[in-house]
């Protein structure tokens, strides 16, 4: 991942969270991970996997992340 790269996609994560009304326990919930490793992934400290990147964007119902469009 290039420098900063993290950083963009952690905020695409946290603004797709919020147009999907979620907080960071309900989403991490939803994706098996702990709250505070999704705050690390969405402030760009912590790198996402490609399986929590999937799992992110299937629960959102977007892509954008990923590279691809909006899937609604």
């Amino acid at each position: 991942m290039a420098a900063g790269e993290g950083d963009r996609i952690g905020q695409r994560i946290t603004e797709a969270r919020h147009r999907k009304g979620l907080t960071q326990a309900q989403l991490a919930v939803a994706i098996s991970i702990d709250r505070s490793a999704l705050a690390k992934i969405e402030n760009g400290s912590r790198r996402v996997t490609a399986l929590e990147l999937s799992r992110i964007a299937d629960t959102l119902g977007e892509r954008p992340f990923l590279g691809g469009r909006s899937t609604r």
